[in-house]
């Protein structure tokens, strides 16, 4: 699971490291099912199937030409990520490439380059805060058909304190499901994996307590029922973002007398 970075993002930054390792969600979406179209589909995958929340149900495209997926967002809003979670690029060879256009009939301006990403895990493509009227994904000719599952929109909630110590990453924490199999002997016959996902646990401090309230307690509310798009570090661990969804009831808490605060996340992912 990765994170792609735009280059004027990144050359924005006078210090990378400070502003783009703060821990990122991106739960907000404005794809709908009546704002995305594609180039084409196969009989079957629908491109409004990337306009909900599942990852069981997916769009295919129907050639290995070049595609486009294109979110209208009437009226524009203000956009700096997209997220991509249960795709095929890596093994189709896929290069992807990030479009916006800024108002209704506008020129479409590029800003993620194109790459092929190195597996087939989730993706957030993230770039500069701006207004835009349409945002597109251009999948560049392909070896097989491309595919994705589930596809955001929006602006990404950024921490103001990072995470440090004692976080394990999701990528790196896999829970798995088998039956292990044993002959009456009691000799070893081999293990089936019948089902898979990842977790961690994410411990954040020293919010300040207006700061959570205008803006981290929307987050809550929404995942409450939703999934979203986590980067524990982005700049420095790029690769470690996961799409995934809470499984505790977070209880914010005051840990200063001057009402500074500290939550904790428990989060299950997808696993690719």
């Amino acid at each position: 699971m990765s994170i792609i970075f735009s280059d004027s993002l990144v050359a924005s930054v006078s210090d990378p490291e400070i502003d783009l390792n703060a821990p990122i969600f991106g739960y907000q979406s404005f794809v709908t099912a009546a704002g995305v179209a594609s180039s084409n589909a196969a009989t079957g995958y629908p491109i409004t199937n990337v306009a909900n929340i599942s990852t069981a149900s997916f769009w295919r495209a129907s050639a290995t030409t070049l595609q486009y997926i294109t979110v209208t967002i009437n009226p524009a809003q203000t956009v700096d990520y997209v997220g991509v979670a249960r795709h095929n690029f890596a093994t189709a060879g896929v290069a992807v490439s990030v479009e916006t256009q800024a108002g209704l009939g506008g020129a479409w301006v590029q800003v993620i380059a194109p790459s092929i990403p190195a597996n087939n895990n989730a993706l957030i493509f993230q770039f500069t805060s701006q207004s835009a009227f349409g945002v597109r994904l251009k999948l560049a000719a392909s070896t097989s058909a491309p595919e994705i599952a589930v596809i955001f929109v929006g602006k990404l909630l950024i921490s103001t304190q990072r995470i440090y110590v004692g976080h394990s990453p999701i990528t790196l924490n896999r829970r798995v499901e088998v039956v292990t199999g044993m002959s009456e002997s009691g000799n070893y016959l081999g293990r089936i994996i019948t089902g898979s996902s990842l977790t961690t646990a994410v411990s954040l401090t020293n919010l300040k307590p207006d700061w959570y309230r205008a803006n981290f307690d929307p987050f809550v509310v929404a995942a409450q029922d939703s999934p979203f798009f986590f980067g524990w570090r982005p700049y420095s661990y790029p690769n470690e973002v996961g799409f995934a969804w809470l499984t505790n009831d977070p209880s914010p808490s005051n840990m200063m007398s001057n009402g500074m605060m500290q939550v904790s996340l428990e989060l299950n992912g997808v696993s690719s």
